[in-house]
C-alpha cells in the first residue's frame, strides 16, 4: 500500500484541527493510529509522520495551543493556517461530472482589470485544470453544473465583482464544444 507524503499529512492534519476532530491529547498520546484511520483510510503512514506534521504546522504558526475557559488545552487553527487550509481547498478542488448531460451549457466570463492581472491569469488556470473549455480568452464552457466551484474560485481569487456565470440552453456552432466534452 501506498504511503503519504508529508505534504498530505500536514494538509489531513491540519483539515482535522480546523474540524475540531482532534485534541492535543489524540497528538501527543499512543491512541493517534487508530483514530487518524477515519482521515486516512486509504494509504499508509506512521505515527511519527503525524507527530511531525502537527510539529511543523505548530512552529510555522499555522496551529496553536490555546487554554479554553474549562482550563484544557486545545488546538486551534490560526488565520495563516485557515489561508492554507482554504488554499488546498482551491488546488484540491475539482468538479463532479454527471453521469449523462442534461443539455444545458454553463459559461464563465469574466472581464478582470489588469491591476489585478495575477488573480485573473490564476482564475483562467484555475478554470483550464478544472477541465473547462477556453470559448475565448476569458469565456470558459462546460457542460454540467459547476456554479459553487466557480463562486468559491472567484471569491479566492477576490474577483467575485468580475465574474459571471451563466446557463444557457444553446450554443450557436457548438460542435466542437460537444465534440470536446463528448456530448
Amino acid at each position: 500500500m501506498k504511503k503519504y507524503t508529508k505534504g498530505e499529512i500536514a494538509k489531513i492534519v491540519l483539515a482535522a484541527c480546523a474540524a475540531g476532530a482532534i485534541t492535543l491529547i489524540a497528538i501527543t498520546m499512543p491512541g493517534i493510529g487508530p483514530m487518524f484511520k477515519l482521515f486516512m483510510p486509504r494509504k499508509t503512514y506512521e505515527k511519527k509522520q503525524l507527530q511531525q506534521s502537527f510539529k511543523k504546522l505548530l512552529n510555522g504558526g499555522y496551529l496553536r495551543i490555546d487554554t479554553d475557559s474549562k482550563g484544557l488545552k486545545v488546538i486551534v487553527v490560526t488565520e495563516k493556517g485557515n489561508k492554507r487550509l482554504v488554499k488546498t481547498q482551491v488546488d484540491d478542488l475539482y468538479i463532479k461530472k454527471a453521469k449523462s448531460w442534461d443539455g444545458k451549457w454553463r459559461l464563465v466570463i469574466f472581464d478582470i482589470p489588469e491591476e489585478k492581472k495575477i488573480a485573473r491569469n490564476a482564475m483562467t488556470q484555475k478554470l483550464k485544470s478544472l477541465g473547462m473549455y477556453s470559448l475565448q480568452r476569458s469565456t470558459f464552457v462546460f457542460p454540467y453544473k459547476c456554479k459553487e466551484e466557480v463562486d468559491f474560485i472567484a471569491t479566492y481569487y477576490n474577483v467575485s465583482d468580475c465574474v459571471y456565470f451563466i446557463e444557457a440552453q444553446k450554443i450557436e456552432n457548438d460542435q466542437l464544444i460537444k465534440s470536446h466534452f463528448q456530448c
